[in-house]
């Protein structure tokens, strides 16, 4: 035990932090926590030879269910047509059109609507899940966006068929299950940047005063949030081309978007800006950071009572069986606040180890 304040105060609260270092831009997800397994197989169509499995994240569970392809319909999709004739100023509204006009994938896109709206999730609002599915369960081509030139743009599915696409093949899938859903949509196209995005109609003005709410579909990202760059440091225009269909497009609004932001909000503040953006395994390793942090606040807490115990006793030796009593449980708190900045450090250099190969 020590013997005096002054003794003790030298010997306190010593640690410090060291600090996320890296940002998180990758999600895929390779490692596991604690051995928790929170990965949650979904029954819904009986297989086939061409059944194909689709995995993707919300929050920090994983979910997978399989759904049956036919080649043949593939195949027809590739050979269809996928031009517009005249160049009149609408060719792109009746372009981009023609990819949500196709009726062969429709009992297709309702029965991913029918698991979404089961009740196997945590997230109950259905853009939400919707948008996760495809931002995770769809993998970016990066084949064709650097030979986009010799690549058809796809149908839906297409898409749901290779389990890939670029920006606009991702757009178009998820603007087809929601406007299947009912919702409205546009597409932002980014000319200079050579990108698109999907927008949802909400009761407010929206993304670039537009009415339409901005939807990344390439990758894990918060709705409504516009990135700065895109690819390979691609700086989006300023004012996108927005893109109403016409046609085949729905006529709800998504009324719940304030609350999404509200909770996006709430929930960064709890683990980090990053959060929305990173894998399941990370956001559990964040999550338990938060945790160690809000015990260390607890415990320096705890040692500033001690401190002003030690104060008001006049506990500058250990004059009496009070005093001694306050000592040890100050020396405990600071004990135990020292092993966790310890720990606290080591998870934030195996949070940083994970994104690097995570992003490797």
């Amino acid at each position: 035990m020590v013997n005096s304040l002054s003794q003790f105060m030298n010997s306190t609260f010593n640690k410090t932090f060291i600090s996320l270092s890296l940002v998180i831009i990758c999600t895929k997800c390779d490692i596991d926590v604690e051995g928790e397994n929170q990965s949650i197989q979904i029954e819904n169509l009986i297989t086939s030879e061409e059944s194909e499995q689709y995995t993707f994240q919300i929050d920090t569970f994983q979910y997978t269910f399989q759904l049956n392809l036919e080649s043949e319909i593939y195949k027809g999709h590739y050979g269809s047509e996928k031009y517009v004739i005249g160049e009149s100023a609408d060719w792109q509204k009746r372009f981009w059109s023609i990819f949500l006009m196709s009726k062969e994938d429709r009992s297709l896109i309702s029965e991913i609507i029918k698991v979404l709206n089961s009740d196997n999730f945590s997230e109950k609002d259905f853009v939400i899940k919707a948008t996760r599915f495809v931002q995770g369960a769809i993998a970016y081509d990066h084949d064709k966006a650097f030979n986009i030139e010799d690549h058809e743009v796809y149908f839906p599915y297409e898409t749901l068929f290779l389990k890939s696409g670029v920006c606009s093949d991702k757009s178009i899938l998820l603007a087809k299950i929601l406007i299947q859903a009912g919702y409205q949509i546009c597409f932002f196209i980014y000319p200079q940047a050579n990108h698109m995005a999907l927008g949802i109609k909400v009761d407010d003005k929206g993304s670039y005063n537009s009415g339409f709410c901005f939807i990344e579909s390439t990758a894990y990202s918060k709705i409504g949030e516009i990135p700065e760059k895109i690819g390979d440091d691609q700086v989006l225009d300023d004012n996108p081309l927005v893109i109403v269909p016409e046609g085949s497009n729905g006529t709800k609004s998504f009324r719940n978007v304030n609350a999404v932001r509200n909770n996006y909000r709430q929930v960064e503040e709890k683990f980090g800006e990053n959060y929305f953006a990173a894998s399941t395994a990370i956001k559990k390793l964040l999550i338990k950071k938060h945790s160690m942090e809000q015990e260390m606040r607890i415990l320096k807490h705890l040692y500033q009572e001690d401190s002003s115990n030690f104060q008001i006793h006049n506990c500058d030796e250990e004059s009496n069986h009070q005093c001694r009593e306050i000592a040890e449980h100050w020396e405990l708190s600071t004990y135990k606040y020292n092993q966790l900045i310890d720990s606290s450090n080591n998870l934030i250099e195996q949070i940083n180890e994970s994104i690097q190969r995570e992003n490797e």
